[in-house]
């Protein structure tokens, strides 16, 4: 199935002030898994035509965000799980967390958190259609906010720079 983009959301989404972010994310990981892999299957933003890079604004974003995914797994993981605390530059951003732009997308607070990511993705691959980089969101799982990097959308110079990565443990939910 490809990803149609939808002409509603599109002229909505083409309304909101486009902004740049440079600074500070957070990736938490599985073991084994690097923190610039895209996610390229689909979640709760990107279709799985629209690869993305996940990232939280907020370390206990990322850490809550990370012990969603571990609780997901069938069986217990192996191995050690990092925090990476990174930086990016980006410069067309679209930031989602206003209420009354979700509302105007169609989002409601039981869209942002259900299973079923159809209208989220809806809205993650048609700003991607539209060229954007990257979206700010609210987390579904924590106050804090996400970083949708769009990997076709991020231009060249795009880079998420890893300046520390720290071993979590599995009762290591600091923020």
């Amino acid at each position: 199935m490809v990803f149609q983009p939808d002409p509603r959301i599109a002229e909505t989404l083409a309304r909101l002030p486009e902004g740049q972010y440079e600074g500070d994310v957070w990736k938490h990981t599985l073991p084994g898994q690097p923190p610039t892999t895209a996610n390229t299957r689909g979640a709760r933003w990107n279709p799985p035509e629209a690869p993305a890079v996940y990232v939280a604004m907020e370390r206990g974003t990322a850490l809550a965000e990370g012990q969603y995914l571990v609780g997901l797994q069938p069986q217990p993981i192996r191995g050690i799980r990092h925090i990476h605390r990174g930086t990016v530059r980006l410069s067309r951003v679209l930031d989602l967390r206003d209420k009354a732009t979700l509302q105007a997308l169609g989002l409601s607070d039981a869209e942002l958190r259900s299973y079923d990511h159809t209208a989220c993705q809806r809205v993650g691959g048609t700003a991607e259609w539209l060229g954007i980089e990257a979206l700010i969101v609210p987390s579904a799982r924590h106050d804090g906010a996400n970083l949708v990097i769009f990997e076709r959308r991020s231009g060249a110079d795009f880079e998420l720079r890893v300046i520390e990565s720290e071993a979590l443990d599995d009762l290591d939910t600091r923020e």
